[in-house]
């Protein structure tokens, strides 16, 4: 995965491309890779445990219970995107198969379904956004543009966006052969967030890979 982060008008990308090291084909160790990667999006956020937080959602939710176990009075807003029309992936669907009902109770979480292009938020009502391989499962690039635009309508001034996403390089290629193929360039990634506001502060990569 790498990670970057972006300086907006009204906020900061931190992206994260994670590289396909450990697998895309072992659940168990995926999960690990991604419990890490999602622990190094918030040490990234500079965000505080009283922040209110958002999570776009494609119905995985580990990633958001995983963030908001840093908050206290804080609150992580979860906004599930999913749409079956729009991202076809047989694994998401088989993600979201799995059932978390002790972070439906938990009060420092809030759970909404939603339309990518019409978040149920106010404007300028987060401090930070975390994407964690949503863009990627989104088919097409005006649906990304769309979500995106919507991400930096509810951002505070100066909040971060923080997104991981598998990028098409040479290493991850060799690493997971043609389950990777599918994936974009991190020029890619870059071009589009550009093209909805958001300016770079940071690109990192994980386990030291090279992009």
């Amino acid at each position: 995965m790498f990670l970057v982060t972006a300086l907006g008008f009204v906020g900061t990308i931190l992206f994260v491309l994670l590289l396909a090291l450990l697998t895309r084909n072992t659940s168990q160790l995926s999960r690990v890779s991604g419990i890490e990667s999602v622990e190094y999006l918030y040490n990234l956020s500079q965000t505080r445990s009283s922040d209110n937080l958002a999570t776009i959602d494609l119905g995985r939710r580990w990633p958001a219970i995983t963030l908001s176990h840093h908050l206290t009075s804080g609150r992580m807003i979860v906004v599930d995107v999913y749409n079956p029309q729009l991202m076809p992936s047989k694994s998401l669907l088989r993600a979201r198969r799995q059932h978390y009902p002790a972070a439906l109770s938990d009060p420092r979480l809030t759970w909404y379904d939603s339309n990518l292009d019409l978040l149920p938020l106010p404007d300028r009502s987060v401090s930070a956004v975390f994407l964690y391989h949503v863009l990627s499962e989104i088919s097409e690039k005006g649906d990304q543009k769309a979500l995106l635009e919507e991400i930096f309508r509810i951002l505070e001034p100066n909040g971060r966006l923080l997104v991981a996403e598998f990028s098409n390089n040479l290493v991850n290629r060799l690493q997971s052969g043609l389950g990777v193929t599918h994936t974009k360039p991190i020029d890619y990634w870059h071009a589009l967030l550009k093209e909805t506001g958001f300016e770079f502060q940071r690109t990192q990569t994980l386990h030291g890979a090279i992009l």
